[in-house]
């Protein structure tokens, strides 16, 4: 064996670098037999996915560069500035989500489905008690990190509108284009409401992760307020005190080291 081969999983030798052996490789319908190097060894199975992201940023970034080398148009360096500060963004995403993926459990199963069998990857977290499940519970974390981002959207929306009327401020005259900041502006609000009923829901996720009914049913209103917590739901789970508010019961189980 050449000293730049290695070990496949499966006891065959591999090429220098390479992750699995051909044959390994086809088993699990990948086109061509992957190099291991440090992306790899840090991000796993989903190394090609921050790849691509970190090639878009690559792309839009090599265009402007090019422009601005000839003849530029102010334009097109802001629409393409955009679309990389949007491809930085997705990686920047990319990023959080496997953090979270490379924690899952990923166990492949057979789950029967109407007479058909089905292979899925368990989504839960590795070590979980019981069997496996393609699909995990939404957390406190995920639901605010997923409003915070649609926040995030919503504001660069606004912000890119209002940006592009800087190109023309004759459109200020324009009733469409004032209806359409205020329709940003509204959406960005409503965003705004649910992400705060998130955020508060946060401070107890650290002992439930898990998302709280009340809030739940404050998301599925459009964020307008519901009836609360649920009473069980202000109760610690320690002591059995009684707290007013969330906020109250984050409160006492600071103080009382729960």
């Amino acid at each position: 064996m050449n000293g730049g081969e290695g070990k496949c999983m499966c006891g065959g030798s591999t090429g220098a670098s390479h992750e699995l052996c051909t044959g390994c490789a086809w088993e699990r319908g990948w086109d061509e037999v992957r190099v291991v190097n440090g992306a790899t060894e840090a991000y796993g199975p989903y190394a090609g996915f921050i790849r691509e992201r970190v090639e878009s940023c690559t792309d839009y970034l090599g265009r402007i560069a090019r422009t601005l080398a000839s003849r530029p148009s102010r334009h097109y360096v802001a629409e393409k500035a955009q679309m990389l500060r949007d491809a930085a963004g997705r990686l920047v995403a990319g990023c959080h989500d496997v953090e979270g993926w490379l924690r899952a459990c990923g166990e492949k199963y057979r789950r029967d489905v109407d007479g058909d069998t089905w292979i899925e990857e368990c989504a839960l977290v590795a070590g979980h008690d019981g069997q496996h499940c393609g699909e995990g519970p939404r957390s406190t974390l995920e639901v605010a990190r997923d409003l915070a981002d649609k926040v995030a959207e919503a504001s660069l929306g606004l912000a890119d509108h209002l940006g592009w009327i800087m190109h023309d401020p004759g459109r200020l005259g324009d009733r469409d284009d004032l209806e359409g900041l205020g329709r940003r502006y509204g959406e960005l609000r409503r965003h705004v409401d649910r992400l705060s009923a998130a955020l508060a829901a946060l401070r107890l996720a650290h002992e439930r992760p898990e998302v709280p009914a009340w809030l739940d049913e404050e998301l599925a209103c459009g964020g307008r307020p519901s009836d609360g917590p649920h009473p069980d739901e202000l109760v610690c789970t320690e002591c059995e005190f009684e707290a007013a508010s969330i906020e109250h019961l984050a409160e006492h189980c600071r103080e009382a080291g729960h």
